[in-house]
């Protein structure tokens, strides 16, 4: 086990969060895990649009 640190706390991270604030972090959490299973553009691919290469073809994006 590392020693304490002066303050006596581990010296790791650490956030004390109420209960109210925990509820919402897991409903956060809920919201925004991805979905292994879909495969949506990503943010480069949408600016991509249309473009040319140079022996004429055009190359969409997803």
């Amino acid at each position: 086990m590392p020693p304490t640190q002066s303050d006596g706390c581990s010296g790791e991270a650490e956030v004390k969060l109420s209960a109210k604030d925990i509820d919402i972090l897991k409903a956060m959490t809920e919201r925004t895990r991805s979905d292994p299973a879909i495969d949506p553009p990503t943010g480069a691919e949408l600016g991509m649009g249309k473009q040319t290469l140079a022996d004429g073809k055009t190359v969409k994006g997803k």
